[in-house]
């Protein structure tokens, strides 16, 4: 509890997001994916301990993506960076950023009668729009099954970079679960098909070591030559979606099971450090 209340200090109520990205620290600015992680975690943390300051930050957080939410030039739902990053454009839609803001507003959606009808409608509607979106226009066909596109800027055969999809294939998961009456009933067949299809491209790809679950960055082969294995937090992404999409669907059943998830994960600890793969 006392750590978590420091940590929340470092995200000031009124700029919950706003702060300095590693890939360019001399801009400060307001971030989606922060934005996105602190409403989940408020979120959570309502409903186990509602306070007035908790209920306060759920909604500027929530308010600040729906507001937020057609910052690219095309004016299309997704979230991304505030800046210009290598060939991506400013505000270019991010397939893992758009995710984790999904989770986040999946979770804020979780607090029930916190809101209003129409409050409720209009999280609803962007988490739908943005999933339609996605499964319409940023789908790829390949590795036994399919998935999605980096990002909104990609286009053509594009690349399996397994950890963004399989977060995205999360958030889809609990939509379909727990708010299918939301979207029309082609839009779920659409998305029940994209699911399954992303599930088994991830299966596809996958490398067991004694039952532990791993996969390449980028899966091979790849206009980037790249061969390398995934770190500790896109390790994490991927599970995060995969064992959110077992929990909701299972249609396509993942050849390992929740201990080994877990024991993936604990292997990136040895010796006393943490290693980078």
């Amino acid at each position: 509890k006392t750590a978590y209340g420091e940590l929340l200090g470092l995200f000031p109520e009124m700029a919950q997001g706003k702060g300095r990205d590693r890939g360019k620290v001399d801009v400060i600015a307001d971030q989606p994916m922060t934005y996105g992680l602190v409403l989940s975690a408020e979120a959570l943390r309502y409903r186990a301990l509602p306070t007035d300051e908790g209920k306060r930050r759920v909604r500027q957080a929530t308010r600040w993506l729906l507001d937020n939410s057609r910052l690219a030039e095309d004016g299309k739902i997704g979230w991304g960076l505030p800046f210009a990053w290598n060939e991506y454009p400013q505000h270019t839609g991010y397939t893992i950023t758009t995710a984790v803001v999904l989770e986040g507003l999946l979770d804020a959606l979780t607090l029930g009668d916190f809101w209003k009808k129409e409050e409720s409608e209009r999280i609803l509607k962007a988490v739908r729009e943005a999933q339609v979106r996605w499964c319409r226009e940023m789908w790829v066909e390949n590795h036994a099954g399919g998935y999605f596109h980096y990002s909104t800027h990609d286009a053509g055969p594009g690349w399996f970079c397994v950890n963004a999809p399989a977060m995205f294939l999360g958030a889809m998961a609990r939509f379909h679960a727990e708010h299918a009456s939301a979207a029309s009933a082609t839009e779920r067949k659409m998305l029940a098909e994209r699911m399954d299809k992303l599930a088994r491209a991830i299966v596809a790809t996958v490398e067991l070591r004694e039952g532990a679950p791993y996969w390449k960055y980028i899966i091979p082969p790849n206009k980037y030559k790249s061969d390398r294995p995934n770190d500790l937090v896109h390790q994490v992404y991927i599970l995060w979606g995969v064992e959110h999409y077992r929990d909701a669907r299972n249609t396509v059943k993942l050849p390992w099971n929740r201990a080994g998830a877990m024991e993936s994960l604990e292997r990136f600890w040895k010796d006393g450090t943490l290693r980078f793969f």
